[in-house]
Protein backbone atom coordinates (compact mmCIF):
# COMPACT_ATOMS: atom_id res chain seq x y z
CA UNK A 1 0.00 0.00 0.00
CA UNK A 2 1.09 2.81 -1.40
CA UNK A 3 0.05 6.76 0.14
CA UNK A 4 -0.48 8.89 -2.35
CA UNK A 5 -1.35 12.32 -0.33
CA UNK A 6 -2.00 13.82 3.06
CA UNK A 7 -5.20 15.97 2.66
CA UNK A 8 -5.26 16.63 6.79
CA UNK A 9 -3.26 16.84 9.93
CA UNK A 10 -5.05 17.32 13.05
CA UNK A 11 -4.03 18.29 16.56
CA UNK A 12 -6.39 16.95 19.37
CA UNK A 13 -5.34 18.60 22.56
CA UNK A 14 -6.24 16.40 25.66
CA UNK A 15 -5.51 17.59 29.25
CA UNK A 16 -3.05 15.33 29.72
CA UNK A 17 -1.27 14.84 26.00
CA UNK A 18 -1.34 16.08 22.20
CA UNK A 19 -2.58 13.76 19.80
CA UNK A 20 -1.50 13.61 16.04
CA UNK A 21 -3.71 12.86 13.19
CA UNK A 22 -3.15 12.53 10.09
CA UNK A 23 -5.86 11.77 7.46
CA UNK A 24 -3.86 9.66 4.43
CA UNK A 25 -5.05 8.77 1.01
CA UNK A 26 -3.92 5.75 -0.68
CA UNK A 27 -3.23 5.14 -4.55
CA UNK A 28 -6.41 3.33 -3.99
CA UNK A 29 -8.42 6.48 -3.01
CA UNK A 30 -8.73 4.86 0.76
CA UNK A 31 -8.85 6.85 3.75
CA UNK A 32 -6.72 5.93 6.15
CA UNK A 33 -5.51 7.15 9.86
CA UNK A 34 -2.03 7.67 11.49
CA UNK A 35 -2.52 8.09 14.77
CA UNK A 36 0.38 9.61 17.26
CA UNK A 37 1.50 11.57 20.33
CA UNK A 38 2.90 14.40 19.82
CA UNK A 39 6.42 14.03 21.54
CA UNK A 40 10.04 13.69 21.02
CA UNK A 41 11.02 9.91 19.69
CA UNK A 42 14.20 8.16 19.76
CA UNK A 43 15.27 6.75 16.63
CA UNK A 44 18.40 5.36 17.58
CA UNK A 45 21.04 6.54 20.18
CA UNK A 46 21.98 9.75 18.69
CA UNK A 47 19.15 10.36 16.88
CA UNK A 48 15.48 11.64 17.90
CA UNK A 49 12.34 12.70 15.69
CA UNK A 50 9.49 15.57 16.68
CA UNK A 51 6.60 15.92 14.93
CA UNK A 52 6.08 18.85 12.87
CA UNK A 53 3.11 19.74 13.71
CA UNK A 54 3.13 23.72 11.90
CA UNK A 55 0.58 22.68 9.73
CA UNK A 56 -1.46 20.89 11.94
CA UNK A 57 -5.67 21.84 12.44
CA UNK A 58 -6.76 22.16 15.87
CA UNK A 59 -9.45 19.62 15.87
CA UNK A 60 -12.73 19.47 19.18
CA UNK A 61 -13.54 16.20 20.37
CA UNK A 62 -16.90 16.65 18.85
CA UNK A 63 -15.06 17.52 15.44
CA UNK A 64 -13.24 14.27 15.02
CA UNK A 65 -14.37 11.36 12.92
CA UNK A 66 -16.08 8.98 14.68
CA UNK A 67 -13.14 5.59 13.22
CA UNK A 68 -10.84 7.59 14.95
CA UNK A 69 -12.51 8.68 17.80
CA UNK A 70 -13.59 5.02 18.39
CA UNK A 71 -9.78 3.80 17.55
CA UNK A 72 -8.51 6.04 20.40
CA UNK A 73 -11.19 4.61 22.96
CA UNK A 74 -9.76 1.71 22.16
CA UNK A 75 -6.56 2.76 22.71
CA UNK A 76 -7.27 3.67 26.19
CA UNK A 77 -7.67 7.38 25.52
CA UNK A 78 -10.82 8.47 26.24
CA UNK A 79 -12.66 10.82 24.08
CA UNK A 80 -16.10 11.57 23.47
CA UNK A 81 -17.61 9.83 20.45
CA UNK A 82 -19.16 12.23 17.76
CA UNK A 83 -22.95 11.51 17.01
CA UNK A 84 -23.75 10.51 13.41
CA UNK A 85 -25.64 12.79 11.46
CA UNK A 86 -26.86 10.14 9.32
CA UNK A 87 -29.15 9.08 11.35
CA UNK A 88 -30.90 12.14 11.65
CA UNK A 89 -31.15 12.54 7.80
CA UNK A 90 -33.15 9.23 7.53
CA UNK A 91 -35.32 10.21 10.12
CA UNK A 92 -36.55 13.04 7.66
CA UNK A 93 -36.76 11.53 4.65
CA UNK A 94 -38.83 8.69 6.05
CA UNK A 95 -40.93 11.49 7.47
CA UNK A 96 -41.07 13.13 3.79
CA UNK A 97 -41.94 9.66 2.51
CA UNK A 98 -45.01 9.17 4.81
CA UNK A 99 -46.49 12.70 3.38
Amino acid sequence: MKISEVPNIYLLDLKNMQIIIEELKTEKGEKIYSIYQDRKYSINEEKEWTPDIDKAKKIKEEELPVEVAKYLNKLGISVKVPKVEKKEEKVENKEEQKQ
